[in-house]
């Protein structure tokens, strides 16, 4: 196996704390995506991104961004929370790690890397990720349990929060290892069906707040351009 030269890896400063960045700003170049997590868990969606506010490209600085979407934009979140001197190489393995200390709310269900990897394996990577969560091993034990109705499983996620038990954290049990292999390898397969559920779930939720009066509603439409942002699609203005 060829060896990895240090002085051509990527050189990330991360910040103690993460500062405030304006949303505005936020992709007007572009963005290369390094991390993006969807979770449909108990009460609403969430949307976590890790990026480079920019078109990666040797030799420059960029700041590195965690942007958090929810269908109340009172709580949608943008930080800096590093910058990076871009080099020849990218390695999740080392990069991400540092970036995954902060709140991510509830246990993903779905996990889509961004970045390709000087080597990488993505399923250890993100098991050690996923032990953070204290509802990860319940997760997994909803997709196992409700594999082919992904509809029902949201709902009674969602039971569950408001009714069940779960509430109480301290009845959580602790995922294994193995587990979390696991329950990376589901996270890291499901888009082609987790990503539908979440879109029906954003609008329903959107909707819900709309029922109640809830200002600052981000709708599914707006929710859209920020994923087509994601994803390199252009939006018309």
């Amino acid at each position: 196996m060829k060896t990895i030269d240090k002085n051509d890896l990527c050189v990330f400063e991360y910040f103690k704390k993460p500062k405030k960045y304006p949303i505005e700003e936020f992709g007007r170049n572009g963005i290369t995506k390094l991390f993006l997590s969807f979770s449909t868990k108990y009460l609403h969606p969430n949307l976590y991104l890790i990026a480079i506010d920019g078109i990666y490209e040797v030799g420059k600085t960029y700041p590195v961004i965690k942007l958090h979407l929810f269908p109340n934009r009172k709580m949608v979140e943008c930080e800096q929370v590093a910058k990076v001197l871009v080099k020849r190489l990218y390695d999740s393995n080392i990069h991400l790690p540092p970036l995954f200390s902060s709140d991510f709310g509830p246990c993903p269900t779905l996990i889509i890397p961004s970045m390709p990897n000087t080597k990488s394996d993505d399923v250890k990577l993100y098991a050690d990720f996923l032990k953070k969560f204290l509802d990860a091993k319940e997760t997994l034990k909803m997709f196992k349990k409700y594999r082919r109705n992904r509809y029902m499983r949201i709902r009674l996620d969602f039971s569950y929060m408001v009714y069940g038990d779960n509430v109480n954290k301290n009845i959580y049990e602790s995922i294994s290892d193995d587990e979390a292999i696991e329950l990376a390898k589901i996270l890291l397969t499901k888009n082609k069906t987790e990503l539908p559920a979440f879109f029906n779930y954003w609008e329903e939720t959107a909707n819900q707040f709309r029922m109640h009066h809830i200002p600052d509603i981000m709708d599914l439409e707006e929710f859209m351009k920020w994923f087509d942002l994601i994803f390199g699609v252009r939006v018309e203005e």
